[in-house]
């Protein structure tokens, strides 16, 4: 029994020691043959084969190994791994005279050169990656600042309209209807008018569109503006101003009030209701024309079989008139010698340009002094030839942007803010 044990244990170191060989048989072969890619300057098999070597025999215990460790690294430029293999060199080497020596001392030198270099301008990309972070977070903090700074100047709406010529624009805000100019200034307040309009140069707002009690009208052209009174001081029998058409260019606008008979056409330059000079005159005039057929001293007219109430001058030879018992407003074209209905036309605006606005069951069309239905006309001073540039930045928040001279400012009254990317310019 303990000779078999011997036996077995002698067999075990022997083929130990028999493995030990054959890797470092394989390790000299493949040192060997990286030496030789080394001298026909192909360094990358050079290392391929080198590596496999050092996989054989990790631990180096030769100076040529080594030395051959060196060279390759270093013409790698992997100086770190050379200089690694270069202090080995010098830990194994017994002769300090020798060619081997002298060649690695001068690689050794070249490496510390290269690593210091790489050390200068890895602390040089260091520090310029940390500046560069520093501009960023600057930059960002600047962006931030802008930001606030750009919200503080924004207008608070749900939508602002495009600004007509005389540097106006209707804005809405929580279905309310305000008005602000091209530097941002509100006008007027987004709070009590639920419906607004403008044509001609003029702005109209009012609580509802149909049957208001509340009108306010802003005239862009003088900067004028000024409320309708209390209807009953408007007309006595009203309930409310009923039906208001356009405003025209001539400054006039017609207004038909709940329950009355008569349109009222108001002069908003004057900002009084215009009246016929000499009533008696004018129906004298139409009867001798054969326009009607007879009037009395009440101001009635009798066209054919029917009596109407006499009403307002719309112009362009259209009068208004009104028919007691069917309840209805007539309208007398001159012109063309006809009575139409207010089942025909509906509500007739004042003539302008040869053109009327009508509203016939709440649709808008044009007529023109024949009563026939024509194009609409051009809504005068609609069009902006400003510098302003209404942005919408946001849900809900809107910015003005002019031109100045070369540059855009964020505009609100008499502030301003440069854009963003000068802002950053002259704060960085």
């Amino acid at each position: 029994m303990k000779k078999n044990t011997i036996l077995f244990f002698s067999i075990l170191l022997l083929s130990q020691f028999g493995f030990t060989q054959t890797n470092q048989e394989l390790a000299d072969a493949y040192v060997r043959r990286s030496e030789e890619s080394l001298n026909s300057l192909k360094v990358d098999d050079a290392l391929k084969n080198f590596e496999k070597a050092i996989k054989y025999t990790p631990e180096i215990k030769s100076e040529k190994v080594a030395y051959l460790g060196l060279v390759i690294y270093f013409e790698l430029g992997n100086y770190s791994e050379a200089k690694k293999y270069s202090k080995r060199f010098f830990d194994l080497s017994l002769n300090k005279s020798s060619q081997e020596y002298t060649q690695a001392l001068d690689l050794y030198i070249k490496i510390e050169e290269e690593l210091e270099r790489l050390e200068l301008e890895r602390q040089r990309l260091e520090e310029a990656r940390i500046r560069k972070e520093k501009e960023l977070r600057k930059i960002d903090s600047l962006k931030t600042v802008w930001t606030a700074r750009s919200l503080e100047l924004a207008i608070n709406c749900d939508t602002i309209y495009n600004f007509t010529e005389n540097k106006y624009a209707l804005y809405k805000n929580q279905e309310k209807y305000g008005l602000v100019d091209e530097i941002g200034k509100i006008i007027v307040d987004a709070s009590e008018f639920n419906y607004a309009d403008f044509f001609d140069g003029y702005f109209i707002f009012s609580d509802k569109k149909v049957n208001p009690s509340k009108v306010f009208f802003f005239n862009s052209k003088s900067d004028n503006s000024f409320s309708f009174p209390e209807i009953s001081k408007f007309d006595l029998i009203a309930s409310n101003y009923g039906v208001i058409m356009l405003p025209r260019g001539n400054g006039r606008v017609v207004i038909y009030p709940k329950n009355s008979k008569k349109a009222k056409i108001f002069d908003l330059e004057s900002q009084k209701i215009v009246s016929i000079a000499n009533e008696k005159e004018l129906l004298k005039e139409l009867k001798s024309n054969a326009f009607i057929d007879k009037y009395d001293k009440e101001g009635e007219v009798r066209i054919g079989k029917k009596w109407f109430i006499f009403g307002s001058y719309l112009g362009g030879g259209l009068y208004q008139l009104y028919q007691k018992e069917e309840g209805l407003f007539y309208y007398l074209s001159t012109s063309k010698n006809k009575l139409f209905s207010e089942k025909e036309l509906g509500y007739v605006g004042v003539s302008y340009n040869g053109k009327s606005q009508i509203i016939k069951r709440g649709v808008t069309s044009w007529i023109n002094e024949s009563g026939d239905v024509v194009n609409p006309p051009k809504n005068e001073l609609s069009e902006y030839s400003g510098s302003s540039k209404i942005i919408k930045i946001e849900e809900g928040k809107y910015q003005i942007r002019q031109q100045i001279g070369t540059e855009e400012y964020i505009i609100l009254e008499d502030e301003k803010l440069e854009s963003m990317v000068k802002f950053l310019r002259q704060n960085n």
